[in-house]
């Protein structure tokens, strides 16, 4: 007696479990790399925003100054600055008043974030640089680089007058 077995062919659709590991695998591979890179641009971002911030409050403070005929060690509030501004100006890195964002003082000190005061930072104007440069001694052993910036200014000088004959 001959007994048939019948073989069915049936074809399984899915995936392995090997498959799936590879996939989490991969998408774990990518998060590792693109999430710190996010953080990083969101904080120089934030950064950014705040030093614009604090630029935009120093010119309110000097314009108020200025409109008010004010002293450069006159003390200033943010009530004071409030109408120069724009719109409210907080830190994005955390601020969600004006008072706990940034802190001014006089009309000649420059304004300060309290979230972040080390890396938010108004970088100090050309004037201010030149002032403070002219106003140190240079350390033993340094020399001032005056005859080094002086050539390098002409040669820049030189080098916009050449271009600007050219475009004429």
């Amino acid at each position: 007696m001959k007994v048939a077995i019948k073989i069915r062919a049936c074809s399984q659709t899915g995936f392995t479990l090997v498959e799936l590991v590879i996939v989490g695998a991969l998408i774990a591979l990518l998060a590792a790399i693109a999430i710190p890179n996010y953080l990083q641009s969101r904080s120089a971002a934030q950064k950014s925003a705040c030093i614009n911030n604090l630029r935009q409050i120093d010119a309110a403070i000097q314009q108020w100054a200025i409109e008010q005929r004010m002293p450069s060690d006159a003390t200033v509030d943010s009530t004071d600055i409030a109408p120069y501004l724009k719109r409210l100006v907080i830190c994005p890195a955390g601020g969600t008043t004006f008072a706990d964002s940034y802190s001014i003082s006089t009309v000649s000190t420059a304004p300060a974030c309290q979230r972040l005061p080390l890396t938010h930072v108004l970088p100090a104007s050309s004037v201010d640089a030149a002032r403070s440069q002219a106003q140190t001694p240079p350390l033993p052993g340094q020399t001032r680089r005056s005859s080094t910036n002086r050539r390098h200014l002409d040669r820049l000088r030189q080098s916009r007058r050449v271009n600007w004959a050219r475009v004429s």
